[in-house]
């Protein structure tokens, strides 16, 4: 079994919490509408390097020997992470997120 770690950036009509209670933005909406379309009104694109880079310094090893497989999208990022190192990698990819102006909603 596995969990789902999805990373965005709020668009500019959903970026502050009042905006986010007028439209009902709530995160299980967000991931929600990600599982169903692949993507969502809240999403907008942003630059994923520094942050790709910060994750690529925690977990150095190959791709195919992380705790997690990436999947990018155009307008976010999904950690889908198998259960046995979900506490470890969701907390780490969680608080890199933030650092880097992120959000972060694990489904």
């Amino acid at each position: 079994m596995s969990v789902n770690l999805l990373i965005w950036k709020w668009s500019s009509d959903y970026d502050t919490p009042a905006k986010r209670r007028k439209l009902k933005g709530k995160f299980g909406d967000v991931t929600s509408t990600f599982a169903k379309d692949g993507d969502s009104p809240a999403f907008v694109e942003y630059e994923i390097g520094r942050f790709l880079d910060a994750v690529n310094a925690v977990y150095r090893q190959a791709a195919e020997e992380r705790p997690f497989v990436l999947e990018e999208y155009e307008r976010c990022l999904n950690f889908s992470i198998p259960n046995s190192a979900r506490l470890e990698v969701v907390s780490t990819i969680g608080r890199i997120a933030m650092a880097h102006g992120l959000n972060a909603s694990e489904f």
